[in-house]
């Protein structure tokens, strides 16, 4: 017999080293920000630049968030997020809300400034005549935290590198643009593991290490977000299963899960195979989309694999 345990608090963002993959953008950021942090008698010794910035390029659902949000949580620091929306509003109010925000991360002890959907932020032309003053107001607050060498690290992340003004790609701008692009068969197998056994109690899973293997094959070209969906619907299974034996809603609900019914209900490869039949669950990311990026980093010698 199974206890049903109280619901716990789900944490949002995984811990730093719990990150599948992204090893590229993990390592620029233990040097840059980590590293000179934990050791400030040796910046004494050696001046070297803190901080710096992070523009990661490649498809939707690959990571790149999650990455930005997981570093601030590992580095016990604010997130902040800069989004097109903030750009909206009268003449003036974009600028100004962008100056408090970087004033604001100056005057903390470190922080992350991320800005999501970079293109729109960074672009090279717009019809708007907003556009051209942010980029103006952007680069100046750029130099001000790169050459006063302050702990905030600034992070980017786009799935259209190929709209985004050169006057960004520069050292102390973006000091390093890191492809993020699909898992590896390897890290699919990881992936797929880690969300299943985060979300679906380890004794209604009855999976292989072979049937891991067999379905990372079936998922390649599959995103992390992809991953996700597919969980959410296998969870979605097994909670119309599970509420179905234990007749949950009606006078008949119990707080234990019986071995027989735990047995009925545990998650097989059969069950994936058929909910990604059924749902129709296919890789979210085209050909086309994936080719222009990575088109666009190899004329800039960026490794794609």
């Amino acid at each position: 017999m199974l206890e049903i345990e109280e619901e716990e608090k789900v944490e949002i963002y995984p811990k730093f080293d719990e990150i599948i993959g992204l090893e590229k953008a993990k390592k620029f950021i233990e040097e840059r920000i980590i590293l000179p942090y934990g050791h400030q008698r040796l910046r004494k010794l050696i001046k070297f630049r803190i901080g710096g910035g992070i523009l990661m390029v490649g498809p939707p659902g690959t990571g790149k968030t999650i990455l930005a949000k997981a570093t601030a949580r590992g580095l016990e620091c604010e997130f902040i997020e800069i989004t097109p929306a903030d750009i909206e509003g009268f003449p003036g109010e974009a600028e100004k809300k962008l100056e408090e925000t970087f004033q604001r991360a100056c005057k903390l002890p470190r922080a992350v400034l991320f800005f999501d959907e970079a293109e729109a932020l960074f672009r090279k032309e717009s019809v708007s005549s907003v556009i051209p003053r942010i980029k103006s107001q952007l680069l100046r607050l750029f130099s001000m935290i790169f050459e006063e060498d302050r702990y905030v690290l600034i992070m980017a992340a786009t799935n259209k590198p190929y709209e985004i003004d050169e006057a960004f790609l520069r050292p102390k701008r973006f000091d390093q643009i890191i492809y993020v692009g699909l898992p590896t068969k390897e890290n699919l197998k990881k992936l797929l593991k880690l969300k299943l056994e985060k979300r679906i109690i380890p004794q209604l899973i009855s999976l292989t290490e072979q049937d891991y293997d067999k379905l990372s094959d079936k998922l390649q070209g599959f995103t992390g977000a992809d991953i996700e969906k597919l969980v959410d619907c296998v969870c979605v299974l097994m909670v119309k299963n599970l509420a179905e034996k234990l007749k949950l809603g009606n006078i008949y609900e119990k707080s234990e899960l019986h071995d027989e019914i735990v047995n009925n209900c545990k998650l097989t490869i059969d069950k994936i195979e058929t909910i990604i039949e059924k749902e129709r669950i296919a890789p979210s990311v085209s050909e086309i989309m994936l080719n222009e990026i990575k088109k666009w980093c190899q004329e800039r010698n960026i490794e794609t694999d």
